[in-house]
């Protein structure tokens, strides 16, 4: 029975639910961006932008032996689906390599669970899905549901630099990531660019050492935790992304003698 697991849990092996249907629509809705100008018909369409939420709606069948159980067991699941503990992952048994981030808000109707014993509950995701593992722990004999024409043999996510140059680093997902690139050496200076954007690291590592470039969260870090983007130029602004495919990532810099790792899940629309 594939169903779905949430807040770590199996919808069919922890509540015996049946799940009936769900509407996973193929992409989020894309939050528009539209102007409205006094005397022009229609609207001024920016393009682009971001996405809304996604919502999944799922439908349940409840099967037991009579009203009693079928209560007790009803009042179990509204306790799992509550969601005032903050999001959860939320993972379907036919894709259960790639994870949303859900909440439940909709109420559950206890008496229509009484009455026929199914019900809809309507998860709010965040619009994109990830992969439960990152880029650099993929096997390809696993039993992870990947393309295996984006996924090439000898992806690697690690690379050992002592001169300028350019690496190769393969995003297998369908949506841009922020990498969290570790950087460990020596270097007198040292940057990185990616699809057009730079960071320089301008001070000296003369003993080996590590520098944590969190693109997500826009930080940057020694190995002490200590906040290092006073010494950083660059596109600040705006970190690095990584687009979907492979992407040809420049490292620069004098006497490098260092390892540049990426970490990161990669992500799905």
């Amino acid at each position: 029975m594939l169903g779905l697991t949430f807040r770590s849990k199996h919808s069919y092996n922890d509540f015996g639910l049946i799940m009936k249907s769900d509407n996973r629509n193929l992409l989020p809705p894309l939050r528009k961006r539209k102007l409205t100008i006094d005397g022009k018909d229609g609207t001024w369409d920016f393009g682009g932008g971001s996405y809304e939420e996604r919502q999944i709606q799922v439908t349940f069948e409840l099967l037991v032996q009579n009203r009693t159980e079928l209560r007790y067991k009803a009042r179990k699941v509204a306790q799992w689906l509550n969601s005032k503990d903050g999001p959860s992952n939320l993972i379907f048994g036919d894709e259960k390599d790639k994870y949303y981030i859900a909440s439940v808000y909709n109420g559950v109707d206890l008496q229509e669970i009484v009455n026929n014993g199914k019900f809809s509950v309507v998860f709010e995701c965040q619009p994109i899905a990830k992969l439960i593992y990152n880029a650099d722990d993929i096997i390809l004999d696993s039993d992870i549901l990947l393309d295996y024409t984006d996924v090439r043999l000898g992806d690697t996510y690690s690379f050992t630099i002592t001169n300028p140059g350019t690496i190769e680093v393969n995003n297998f997902g369908t949506y841009s990531v922020r990498p969290t690139i570790i950087v460990h050496g020596t270097w007198s200076n040292f940057s990185i660019t990616i699809a057009g954007k730079t960071l320089n690291y301008t001070e000296a590592m003369t003993t080996p050492g590590d520098i944590i470039i969190d693109n997500e969260n826009y930080t940057v870090k020694d190995g002490e935790g200590g906040n290092k983007l006073g010494v950083v130029t660059g596109d600040v602004n705006t970190f690095l992304e990584l687009p979907p495919g492979i992407n040809q990532v420049t490292i620069d810099g004098e006497n490098l003698n260092c390892t540049v790792s990426f970490e990161f899940a990669p992500s799905y629309l």
